[in-house]
């Protein structure tokens, strides 16, 4: 089975939108929903601003990189994977449902050998609770026998970065999700 990293499209379509800022109660909420695991659903209404009006599309990033989904691409994804957090989008009037989607799993499944990346160094002035970890990856393969039997997941040590299955790549490209491209990252 290969593996892809799920990218947000920012050319395609021409003309789509693009999504802001979340209403969270405290400015800092944003990181559990970037972490891995199940989150407590807020209990108020979640909006997201349009930081740019255009075409509303099936898949994007909002600030943050907060992932957000329509209900045509949610209906493709397994709940075992997957956390879906209703999400209103201001502006938008297409009557379809959105989510703040939150991933459940991490897999520590970077093929080192392959991949050309730095990591954040001991004692570093700027994020020395990040010790040890990727902090950029030039080019990301991933050992496909760690992933087996998983659909989505990320990076553990890495978690901005969202890699999915060739299975669920495919039913992506067959129901024409708006938004969503892929890169190769198993050999």
């Amino acid at each position: 089975m290969q593996y892809f990293k799920l990218i947000d499209d920012l050319d395609n379509p021409p003309g789509r939108w693009f999504l802001g800022e979340l209403n969270f109660d405290d400015e800092w909420d944003f990181w559990k929903y970037i972490s891995v695991g199940r989150v407590d659903v807020p209990k108020k209404d979640l909006f997201v601003s349009l930081r740019k009006d255009g075409f509303p599309i099936d898949f994007t990033f909002a600030d943050f990189e907060l992932m957000i989904l329509n209900e045509k691409a949610a209906n493709l994804m397994s709940k075992d994977d997957v956390q879906f957090i209703p999400v209103a989008v201001n502006g938008c009037t297409s009557g379809n449902p959105y989510y703040l989607t939150t991933i459940i799993n991490e897999i520590d499944c970077v093929d080192e050998e392959k991949s050309v990346f730095d990591r954040w160094e001991l004692d570093n002035d700027i994020r020395p609770d990040k010790a040890g970890q990727y902090k950029t990856f030039y080019k990301l393969f991933v050992n496909q026998d760690k992933c087996e039997g998983s659909q989505i997941f990320r990076l553990k040590n890495y978690n901005s970065v969202i890699i999915v299955n060739e299975s669920l790549k495919r039913e992506f490209e067959r129901n024409n999700l708006s938004g969503v491209k892929f890169q190769k990252v198993s050999s």
